[in-house]
This record gives C-alpha cells, structure tokens and sequence, in this order.
C-alpha cells in the first residue's frame, strides 16, 4: 500500500485535484458511454416505429373559400297607388342600381340599398329617355328589372312581374 501523509498542505491540494479531475474523466466517459447508448435506442426504435406520413391537408395551406355570388339578386317587390318597395334580402350592400319598369321607364340610383334594407321609389320617380315619367293612372307596371353591382360582383340583376 502506498502510505500518503495527509498533513502536508502541498499533498492535499494535490490530492484533492487529482480526485476531481478523476471525477470529471469519470463523468466524460459515462456521458458519452450514455449519450452513444441513447442515440442507438432512438434510432432503433425509430427505426422500428411505422413512418407517419403527413396527411393531405397538412401538407397544402388552405387557402380561402369563395363564396360564390349568385347573379340573381334577392329582392322583393311589392307596390302600392303611389310607389314600388324593393327590399333588399340579401348581406351585401347593392350600389349603382337601376330599376325598369315596363323596359322603358328608368329610375337610377347609384347609393343603392344596404343590406337588409329596403328603398321606396315613387312612380313619377320613373322616366322614358325622353323625360316622360311614368303615369299609373294611364300606364298599367307589368314588370320591373332590377340592376346592381354588389360588393365583389357587377351587373347583378332580377326581373318581376308586377300583377
């Protein structure tokens, strides 16, 4: 056995810095021993598990859906001895509108009618291309044809019969 004396301070640091760096070898070689014992068991069970493939959807972005705006517009009118009431049914707001009645009288109205709401035209409202409004008293409303651009889509239109 080798016989150390302890009471020399010299020896003691000596030996107590050669038991650390022993305990630091100690501690590489088991990390890496470890670490290369880690690694394998994952690869293996890696290896081992069935592949997981990505599904269709998570592989493209989605994009947006479109809704498609019908060209009709879904109105309804109804009239009175003094003005048509068109109501606006739908969720989107309708602007540059032009409402005919009997493809000859004409009424413009480019703020056109919100959503939900509806809008009153008077029948001397309506007028031929020549300035004569429109008589009820002698000029029976057979129909009415509605125009309008609509929030993403122009030139929507509808057509009534009036009975």
């Amino acid at each position: 056995m080798i016989n150390i004396d302890l009471s020399n301070k010299k020896t003691r640091i000596l030996l107590g810095a050669g038991m650390i760096i022993l305990i630091i070898i100690v501690l590489i070689w088991f990390g890496s021993y470890v670490s290369e014992n880690v690694k394998k068991d994952i690869n293996s069970h890696l290896s081992s598990s069935p592949a997981l493939t990505p599904s269709p959807t998570s592989t493209k972005t989605e994009e947006p859906k479109k809704v498609e705006i019908p060209i009709e517009l879904d109105a309804k009118v109804t009239y009175n001895n003094m003005a048509f009431k068109i109501d606006n049914n739908e969720d989107r707001n309708w602007t540059n509108c032009k409402f005919k009645v009997n493809d000859a009288y004409e009424y413009r109205a480019d703020e056109g009618i919100n959503a939900k709401d509806s809008l009153i035209i008077p029948y001397t409202e309506f007028t031929k291309k020549d300035g004569t409004r429109l008589n009820i008293y002698l000029t029976k409303a057979k129909n009415m044809y509605i125009s309008c651009d609509s929030e993403g889509k122009n030139n929507r239109y509808n057509y009534f019969m009036v009975k």
